[in-house]
């Protein structure tokens, strides 16, 4: 992928907080084994518990809560410098097929 568009994207996830941060990836990596489900085809509502897809730790969803859209996906994180790592390796952090 383009150096330019990763910083694009990761500037989109910084300024914007996640929201409408869309973008996509092409390539397949292989999968490390069975992981939880982190990532959301319909969004939970607020106060639900989800998983951050990078560092794995738990937090309630609020309207304030970052997150990024893969393969039509949602994922959702508990801190601000997880959004930049899942962007630079999203198909390495989602959700196996």
């Amino acid at each position: 992928m383009n150096k330019k568009v990763i910083i694009a994207v990761a500037a989109l996830l910084v300024v914007g907080g996640g929201a409408g941060a869309y973008f996509f990836l092409a390539g397949d990596s292989p999968k490390e084994g069975p992981r939880a489900k982190v990532g959301y085809i319909e969004p939970p509502e607020d106060g639900v518990t989800v998983t951050d897809p990078v560092s794995k730790t738990t937090c309630k969803k609020t309207f304030s809560t970052r997150s990024a859209v893969y393969e039509q996906k949602t994922y959702y994180f508990c801190c601000a410098h997880c959004p930049s790592a899942f962007v630079v390796d999203a198909a390495k952090y989602s959700d196996p097929i």
